[in-house]
């Protein structure tokens, strides 16, 4: 079903964003340890994200969607696309993890992305795409996650709940813990950042 959904959505978003742009973000992580926590760390963004993304069917109504759009594709670039493009090859290489679901991950995070940037565009503006291409990101990274080792997973996990949170987001840091603290700075808003930004 969910290849289905891809194949169906390729002419839809074929093209919406400038070619590269959507993971030209930083060199590859080349330690494994760091490579898991990071994409750890970005799958923990896109319920956040996908809430956000939801939440402006009715926060950010036509004809006018008073919002500003271009939020969005930065959260995603920033705390998804970038640092998964960055690290799942190096899960591949050094923990195992399988290519084809790897290439699963990219393919629904470049669609979401791909109709983010049609939005901030305001060619057509659709807020129902994206998240479920989100939600098939997600699913992905989850069963990605469950063919690694267990005790490395573990780590990073218990990186991501050892992050010090008294420090802000826009810091220099590890990353996992910079998408960490973005995410919670986001969760704790009373309006979404794209409506309360766009005001």
């Amino acid at each position: 079903a969910a290849a289905a959904v891809l194949g169906a959505s390729v002419a839809l978003v074929g093209g919406a964003a400038p070619a590269g742009a959507i993971y030209d973000s930083g060199d590859p992580i080349t330690d494994p340890t760091e490579a898991l926590e990071a994409a750890f760390a970005s799958r923990q963004a896109i319920p956040v994200l996908g809430e956000e993304i939801t939440s402006l069917k009715e926060l950010c109504p036509a004809p006018t969607f008073p919002c500003d759009l271009g939020v969005l594709s930065r959260k995603a670039t920033a705390r998804l696309s970038g640092p998964l493009k960055q690290s799942l090859l190096t899960l591949v290489e050094e923990l195992g993890a399988d290519f084809g679901v790897v290439e699963e991950i990219g393919q629904s995070i470049e669609l979401a992305e791909g109709v983010l940037y049609q939005n901030n565009a305001r060619v057509s503006v659709d807020f129902k795409t994206p998240v479920q291409f989100l939600d098939l990101a997600a699913s992905s990274l989850d069963e990605l996650f469950e063919g690694l080792p267990e005790d490395a997973l573990a780590a990073a996990a218990a990186s991501y709940d050892a992050c010090d949170m008294t420090i802000p987001p826009e810091a220099p840091g590890a990353l996992n813990c910079r998408i960490r603290r973005a995410v919670e700075v986001d969760a704790a808003r009373d309006t979404p950042q794209s409506v309360a930004s766009a005001q």
